[in-house]
């Protein structure tokens, strides 16, 4: 995902949680009526999923957010001294010289059954 696309689903998501608002205030209304049982159950459990959405909308834009804020898709990069690098140099170096060491393994059988020998007809 680029920045422009993680920035665009920001403010997808943004436009998504606030069209939850009024129905949700709607569904707070509602409940403060003298409804029946039934009413009241419904809408509460339409309020419950409404509700959830709004919190899961909420985390999505926390974390995209701060996914910008580390700069993302930029992976960080390490600002070290000198000696550091020369250190990791000569590790490399080192693995390298012993990797030349490592051979695949050979196949131990090639699995091929051979069929019996006939001798060729001579014209």
């Amino acid at each position: 995902m680029t920045k422009l696309e993680l920035l665009d689903a920001i403010v997808d998501f943004q436009e998504d949680l606030a069209a939850l608002v009024d129905p949700i205030e709607g569904c707070n209304d509602i409940l403060t009526l003298d409804t029946t049982q039934e009413t009241k159950e419904e809408t509460g459990g339409l309020l419950n999923a409404l509700t959830r959405r709004q919190q899961i909308l909420e985390t999505a834009i926390t974390a995209l957010q701060a996914l910008l804020n580390d700069l993302y898709p930029e992976l960080p990069v390490a600002e070290t001294t000198a000696s550091v690098l020369s250190d990791l140099d000569d590790q490399l170096r080192t693995i390298q010289a012993a990797q030349v060491f490592f051979r695949l393994e050979q196949a131990k059988s090639l699995g091929v059954t051979l069929g019996t020998v006939e001798p060729k007809e001579t014209p």
